[in-house]
């Protein structure tokens, strides 16, 4: 099994330590500039609260923390 690219938990799960019978590797990740907090997501997004697992968001949410491409230099910064 492929080592690359390295990331947390990679050593495990190849060695079949983990109970995940599939590994995807991230990419690229970013971090909000403007972090959605748990407020914001009840009474602003009408969300009931937070989500427990993965979610699809709105058009209104994503347009005002992550953008379209021209304008979301200024909204998210790059981890890796």
């Amino acid at each position: 099994m492929p080592t690359e690219p390295a990331g947390i938990g990679n050593d495990e799960f190849n060695a079949g330590l983990e109970q995940s019978k599939y590994g995807y590797p991230i990419l690229e990740l970013y971090k909000l500039v403007i972090p959605v907090t748990l407020i914001e997501l009840k009474e602003h997004w009408g969300m009931g609260g937070a989500p427990l697992g993965w979610r699809y968001l709105t058009r209104n949410l994503w347009e005002d923390r992550w953008g379209e491409d021209g304008e979301r230099v200024a909204k998210v910064t790059r981890v890796f």
